[in-house]
Protein backbone atom coordinates (compact mmCIF):
# COMPACT_ATOMS: atom_id res chain seq x y z
CA UNK A 1 0.00 0.00 0.00
CA UNK A 2 1.32 3.43 -0.81
CA UNK A 3 0.98 6.49 1.40
CA UNK A 4 -1.74 9.00 0.62
CA UNK A 5 0.26 11.89 -0.80
CA UNK A 6 -2.67 14.29 -0.34
CA UNK A 7 -1.69 14.41 3.33
CA UNK A 8 1.91 15.47 2.72
CA UNK A 9 1.51 19.26 2.84
CA UNK A 10 -0.19 19.17 6.24
CA UNK A 11 2.25 16.76 7.87
CA UNK A 12 5.71 17.46 6.47
CA UNK A 13 6.55 19.88 9.25
CA UNK A 14 5.76 17.23 11.86
CA UNK A 15 8.39 14.71 10.76
CA UNK A 16 7.25 11.40 12.27
CA UNK A 17 3.56 12.19 11.84
CA UNK A 18 3.55 11.07 8.19
CA UNK A 19 5.05 7.71 9.11
CA UNK A 20 2.46 7.23 11.83
CA UNK A 21 -0.47 8.03 9.56
CA UNK A 22 0.87 5.67 6.91
CA UNK A 23 1.17 2.87 9.44
CA UNK A 24 -2.30 3.56 10.84
CA UNK A 25 -3.69 3.04 7.33
CA UNK A 26 -2.01 -0.35 7.17
CA UNK A 27 -3.31 -1.27 10.60
CA UNK A 28 -0.03 -1.42 12.48
CA UNK A 29 1.04 0.57 15.51
CA UNK A 30 4.46 2.10 15.99
CA UNK A 31 5.97 0.79 19.21
CA UNK A 32 7.50 3.35 21.55
CA UNK A 33 9.24 2.99 24.90
CA UNK A 34 5.96 3.53 26.75
CA UNK A 35 3.81 1.20 24.63
CA UNK A 36 1.75 2.34 21.65
CA UNK A 37 2.22 5.83 20.24
CA UNK A 38 -0.75 8.10 20.97
CA UNK A 39 -2.06 10.67 18.51
CA UNK A 40 -2.99 14.27 19.06
CA UNK A 41 -6.58 15.29 18.33
CA UNK A 42 -5.50 16.75 14.97
CA UNK A 43 -3.61 13.57 14.02
CA UNK A 44 -6.59 11.43 14.99
CA UNK A 45 -8.93 13.66 12.96
CA UNK A 46 -6.63 13.46 9.91
CA UNK A 47 -6.37 9.66 10.23
CA UNK A 48 -10.18 9.43 10.22
CA UNK A 49 -10.43 11.61 7.11
CA UNK A 50 -7.69 9.51 5.49
CA UNK A 51 -9.63 6.28 6.16
CA UNK A 52 -12.80 7.88 4.76
CA UNK A 53 -10.93 8.97 1.61
CA UNK A 54 -9.54 5.44 1.17
CA UNK A 55 -12.98 3.86 1.58
CA UNK A 56 -14.53 6.36 -0.84
CA UNK A 57 -11.90 5.53 -3.47
CA UNK A 58 -12.51 1.80 -3.06
CA UNK A 59 -16.26 2.41 -3.41
CA UNK A 60 -15.71 4.07 -6.79
CA UNK A 61 -15.43 7.78 -5.96
CA UNK A 62 -12.52 9.19 -7.95
CA UNK A 63 -12.68 12.98 -7.98
CA UNK A 64 -12.38 13.47 -4.20
CA UNK A 65 -11.43 16.84 -2.80
CA UNK A 66 -11.25 18.41 0.65
CA UNK A 67 -11.59 22.17 0.70
CA UNK A 68 -9.88 24.39 3.24
CA UNK A 69 -13.20 26.04 4.10
CA UNK A 70 -14.77 22.68 5.03
CA UNK A 71 -11.85 20.76 6.54
CA UNK A 72 -12.78 17.16 7.19
CA UNK A 73 -15.56 17.04 4.61
CA UNK A 74 -14.69 15.12 1.48
CA UNK A 75 -16.42 16.13 -1.72
CA UNK A 76 -16.91 14.51 -5.10
CA UNK A 77 -17.91 17.30 -7.45
CA UNK A 78 -20.82 18.99 -5.60
CA UNK A 79 -21.71 16.01 -3.37
CA UNK A 80 -20.37 15.74 0.17
CA UNK A 81 -19.26 12.18 0.93
CA UNK A 82 -20.23 10.32 4.12
CA UNK A 83 -18.16 10.77 7.27
CA UNK A 84 -18.01 7.05 7.96
CA UNK A 85 -15.59 7.20 10.90
CA UNK A 86 -17.45 10.07 12.55
CA UNK A 87 -21.17 9.48 11.97
CA UNK A 88 -23.21 6.39 12.84
CA UNK A 89 -25.79 7.18 10.14
CA UNK A 90 -23.02 6.75 7.58
CA UNK A 91 -21.10 3.97 9.32
CA UNK A 92 -23.93 1.71 10.47
CA UNK A 93 -25.04 0.53 7.02
CA UNK A 94 -21.50 -0.72 6.30
CA UNK A 95 -22.06 -3.51 8.86
CA UNK A 96 -24.89 -5.02 6.83
CA UNK A 97 -23.46 -4.15 3.42
CA UNK A 98 -20.24 -6.08 4.07
CA UNK A 99 -21.69 -8.64 6.55
CA UNK A 100 -19.24 -7.61 9.27
CA UNK A 101 -19.14 -9.81 12.36
CA UNK A 102 -18.02 -7.74 15.34
CA UNK A 103 -16.53 -9.15 18.53
CA UNK A 104 -14.51 -7.93 21.50
CA UNK A 105 -11.46 -9.52 23.03
CA UNK A 106 -9.58 -8.86 26.25
CA UNK A 107 -5.91 -8.31 25.59
CA UNK A 108 -3.75 -9.58 28.43
CA UNK A 109 -0.63 -7.97 26.92
CA UNK A 110 -2.33 -4.55 26.66
CA UNK A 111 -2.60 -2.65 29.94
CA UNK A 112 -5.54 -0.73 28.49
CA UNK A 113 -7.70 -3.77 27.97
CA UNK A 114 -9.85 -4.59 24.99
CA UNK A 115 -9.80 -4.69 21.23
CA UNK A 116 -12.50 -4.83 18.59
CA UNK A 117 -12.21 -7.71 16.09
CA UNK A 118 -13.95 -7.65 12.72
CA UNK A 119 -12.63 -10.44 10.54
CA UNK A 120 -8.88 -9.92 10.31
CA UNK A 121 -9.18 -6.31 11.48
CA UNK A 122 -8.14 -5.57 15.06
CA UNK A 123 -8.57 -2.11 16.59
CA UNK A 124 -7.36 -1.37 20.10
CA UNK A 125 -10.00 0.63 21.93
CA UNK A 126 -7.30 2.45 23.90
CA UNK A 127 -5.99 3.99 20.66
CA UNK A 128 -9.20 6.03 20.29
CA UNK A 129 -10.81 8.82 22.29
CA UNK A 130 -13.92 6.70 23.03
CA UNK A 131 -15.13 3.14 22.51
CA UNK A 132 -17.80 4.53 20.18
CA UNK A 133 -15.16 6.14 17.95
CA UNK A 134 -13.05 2.99 18.06
CA UNK A 135 -16.02 0.96 16.84
CA UNK A 136 -16.71 3.24 13.86
CA UNK A 137 -13.01 3.28 12.97
CA UNK A 138 -12.92 -0.53 13.14
CA UNK A 139 -15.99 -0.86 10.91
CA UNK A 140 -14.48 1.45 8.28
CA UNK A 141 -11.13 -0.32 8.48
CA UNK A 142 -12.86 -3.72 8.08
CA UNK A 143 -14.90 -2.44 5.10
CA UNK A 144 -11.64 -1.28 3.49
CA UNK A 145 -10.06 -4.70 4.12
CA UNK A 146 -13.13 -6.39 2.61
CA UNK A 147 -13.04 -4.23 -0.53
CA UNK A 148 -9.27 -4.58 -0.96
CA UNK A 149 -9.53 -8.36 -0.60
CA UNK A 150 -12.33 -8.49 -3.18
CA UNK A 151 -10.32 -6.25 -5.52
CA UNK A 152 -7.21 -8.47 -5.28
CA UNK A 153 -9.21 -11.69 -5.73
CA UNK A 154 -10.42 -10.45 -9.14
CA UNK A 155 -6.86 -10.39 -10.50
Amino acid sequence: MRANTDLLPSVLAAGHRFIFIFHRETGTDIPTAGGTMRMSDEEYFRSCVSQERHLAQLRGHHNIEEFYESAGSLWENTQVLPKWTRDWKACGPLIAEYALAISYQDLPDDPHGKAIHIGTTIVHISDHPTQDQAMRYAIVKAAIAHLEHAKHCKH
